[in-house]
């Protein structure tokens, strides 16, 4: 007997310890790729959006020599997910923060 059969055989082929997690992968799974398709057919599904790099980084030159038809995001698109708030830049302090904030009001 072959494992898939011996699988479509049982009442139950995933283990009920394993139900949730398995579910829970495969919802993680179509949103990542639900995401990934949105922003990828933005940019005339061009993968390289998906780094999102601004032209003005310093990698961009290098990025746009090794492939012509990079994609860039808007400056304020870039990045890691860290946001940098009223032109204040790195690296970071108490003091920056407290007048970065003061200046935004």
């Amino acid at each position: 007997m072959s494992v898939v059969a011996a699988l479509w055989g049982r009442k139950n082929p995933i283990p009920r310890s394993w139900r949730i997690p398995a579910w829970c992968a495969v919802i993680a799974v179509a949103t990542a790729a639900a995401a990934v398709l949105a922003t990828v057919s933005v940019a005339g599904w061009n993968p390289t959006v998906l780094v999102r790099m601004a032209e003005e980084q310093e990698l961009a030159p290098l990025a746009r020599a090794a492939d012509p038809d990079f994609v860039f995001v808007h400056y304020h698109g870039r990045g890691d997910g860290v946001s940098v708030r009223c032109g204040c830049e790195l690296p970071w302090t108490p003091s920056a923060s407290r007048s970065c904030r003061s200046s935004s009001r």
